[in-house]
């Protein structure tokens, strides 16, 4: 079936001047042509759906997300997985279309990926990282693993477990009181042993770490991205520029009531450090962006809030374009899924979104999604 979708003004992904009265046209679950009226021809038999008066865009993606959230996430397996498939619907409903799971207990995010791909749930398209990497000194929240050895034993057995990418734990949290968020909990060797395994296989590694040399010891080792990253000095953009790594950015946890305000504010240090992280934040931001460093965007623990990262970003003085661009093209780019979604262009999969107004002129308009279309198939109709 050929599907035609009108709109009033396109965006593709790409970062190119929008199109007004843009035309995309899908056959199953691709996109073949997209374009103006003038360049994009509707077959007679094409089935057509009239958003113009409505912005398309593509599918956002999400590249630093859990999909099973605290208390849930240390709950039993069976109880997790209920949670899930309401929290994979609340992610469809804000337009992300693509999720990179970033750490979840006993391989479920692998599971759930299969169930999705198979039609069983419904859902974001999703990469997987199964079981993070955790010292004894760390999180908490993945499995304990300590030495070189364990190392590439826990990333070998993730890998057999069949994750798109591995996970690892280096600093810690912002919310870990008898520590500071720059200290680390891996030793070099360590680290270098995650990334040797995980190259092997042909996967990326994603490294939670706020700053330090925990951070530089990442970078050295060929951690493919940052994550967070609240701490980076300019030395450590250099690095990072370097290197070539991204940073993924997840200030909605940092700034938005919901976030760690809600949870952490009640801890009189905890609080002044959440807000010296605040007060700082921009500034580190604007000094990675200037020096070209590749950047993206993940929600953390905020499920449905990836248009506020993007209004972060835009405060911060990035472009509505490049922030849009950031959750789609560049995110698609960090993830290594870049020839299939990102962006709206012929042979890349039917994965789009519709709001009304124009994004452009007002990120916020990005929070009410109507259209939501995953490989040709609408969800917004679930």
């Amino acid at each position: 079936m050929t599907l035609a979708i009108r709109s009033k003004l396109l965006i593709d992904g790409t970062g190119k001047e929008p199109i007004p009265d843009g035309v995309l046209l899908i056959e199953g679950d691709r996109i073949v042509a997209v374009g103006s009226p003038q360049e994009v021809r509707i077959p007679s038999e094409a089935e057509i759906l009239d958003l113009s008066d409505q912005t398309v865009l593509p599918g956002l993606i999400d590249v630093h997300s859990h999909i099973s959230l605290p208390p849930q996430l240390r709950s039993p397996d069976p109880v997790r997985a209920f949670w899930v498939t309401r929290n994979l619907r609340r992610y469809l409903n804000s337009g992300v279309t693509t999720i990179r799971v970033v750490g979840e207990f006993n391989l479920l995010d692998v599971y759930c990926k299969h169930a999705v791909e198979a039609g069983v749930i419904p859902g974001p398209r999703l990469l997987s990282s199964g079981i993070p990497l955790d010292s004894s000194s760390g999180h908490g929240l993945g499995v304990t693993v300590d030495g070189v050895e364990a190392v590439r034993k826990a990333v070998r057995e993730n890998l057999r477990g069949g994750v798109d990418l591995i996970k690892i734990f280096v600093t810690p949290t912002l919310g870990a009181r008898a520590s500071q968020p720059t200290d680390h909990h891996y030793s070099q060797e360590e680290i270098a042993m995650a990334v040797e395994e995980a190259h092997r296989s042909g996967k990326r590694v994603a490294a939670h770490a706020h700053g330090g040399q925990g951070l530089r010891y990442c970078l050295a080792a060929g951690v493919d991205t940052i994550e967070h990253g609240l701490y980076i000095t300019p030395a450590d953009i250099d690095l990072i520029v370097e290197k070539g790594a991204w940073l993924v950015c997840t200030y909605g946890t940092l700034y938005h009531k919901d976030g760690l305000e809600k949870t952490l504010f009640s801890d009189e240090v905890l609080k002044a450090r959440i807000l010296q992280a605040r007060a700082e934040t921009p500034e580190r931001f604007r000094r990675a962006y200037e020096a070209g460093v590749k950047y993206t965007v993940g929600t953390d623990n905020m499920i449905g809030f990836l248009a506020f990262e993007l209004e972060c970003l835009v405060k911060f003085g990035v472009s509505p374009m490049e922030a849009i661009v950031a959750a789609t093209h560049r995110a698609a780019e960090a993830c290594g899924v870049q020839d299939d979604v990102g962006t709206l262009e012929a042979g890349k999969l039917a994965d789009c979104i519709s709001v009304q107004g124009n994004p452009l002129q007002q990120i916020e308009v990005l929070h009410e999604v109507g259209l939501v279309m995953k490989g040709g198939q609408r969800y917004d109709t679930l």
